[in-house]
């Protein structure tokens, strides 16, 4: 009988070890196209028949949009859903429209990445149950519309480690030219003298770009130092306040001179302006 129970309890242990793990702990995992606060969305792209789960912000020049095949799903924010960070495990607080309104509190740097659409990696849970689905007839690129987009309330969402390169290929998000734009980025820290400069002189700034007809083109905007070092950016630009130029998602400039960057853009220009006559 000894016996017999022994080979019980070791048959049991043994198809206890066998079974598969749960593979499916997740219902999607995508990229984050941005965070409609309004609505209470995050729209996910999973892939597409273009570049498939290798997320671009912007299409090829032979783009069919009559041939255009997407996965993407919109997940819905409820006051019960977690948002986990996957290097900490730590649980973000997503604060209330009221609050950011009032000024009672800001954006943890990490939920501020999928409020600005920065392609990062999401894993989501939902409530229901989840089936794929792929979307046709679709009106423009995924990047561009949102609309008839499956719905699912999401139950967890893990972000996950961001890096160096998602800073950079996030640029792209807003741009229909992609490879043909010009980004220039002011880093500094909050609540420092450079962003009071920069918001009291940022009509002054823009006309420093003014460029002329037929120039590429060059957009500015300034991040505080402890979004960016959400990125883990290399030591050579982690001090504040920096100026990036951003160009085909790469950084080909960086100083913290603002008029040592506004002359390389003019060159830039200039070089433009050759090549059009």
């Amino acid at each position: 009988m000894n016996k017999l129970l022994i080979l019980f309890f070791l048959s049991i242990v043994f198809l206890g070890g066998c079974q598969a793990p749960d593979e499916e702990e997740f219902d999607f995992s995508g990229r984050s196209l941005g965070l409609n606060y309004e609505l209470n969305m995050l729209t996910i792209f999973i892939e597409d028949n273009v570049y498939g789960d290798e997320f671009q912000y912007y299409t090829h020049d032979d783009f069919s949009i009559e041939e255009y095949e997407v996965e993407a799903y919109r997940a819905f924010i409820t006051e019960e859903t977690k948002f986990i960070l996957e290097e900490t495990g730590e649980e973000l607080k997503l604060p209330s429209r009221e609050e950011i309104y009032m000024g009672v509190t800001y954006f943890d740097e990490h939920l501020l990445s999928l409020f600005q659409g920065t392609g990062r990696q999401v894993d989501v849970k939902v409530e229901e149950d989840f089936s794929p689905k792929k979307l046709t007839n679709r009106s423009d690129y995924i990047v561009f519309d949102h609309h008839f987009i499956p719905i699912y309330t999401a139950k967890e969402i893990v972000l996950s480690s961001l890096n160096f390169e998602d800073f950079l290929s996030q640029f792209f998000l807003n741009s229909r030219n992609g490879q043909n734009d010009y980004f220039v980025t002011i880093i500094t820290e909050p609540g420092s003298d450079e962003e009071r400069e920069f918001h009291a002189y940022y009509n002054r700034y823009a006309q420093d770009l003014q460029l002329p007809y037929h120039s590429p083109n060059i957009y500015h905007h300034m991040i505080d130092s402890l979004y960016f070092e959400s990125f883990h950016p290399p030591e050579e630009y982690r001090y504040y306040p920096i100026i990036l130029v951003v160009h085909d998602s790469e950084v080909i400039h960086h100083s913290d001179n603002w008029d040592e960057t506004v002359e390389f853009i003019d060159d830039i220009v200039d070089d433009s302006s050759d090549e059009n006559f």
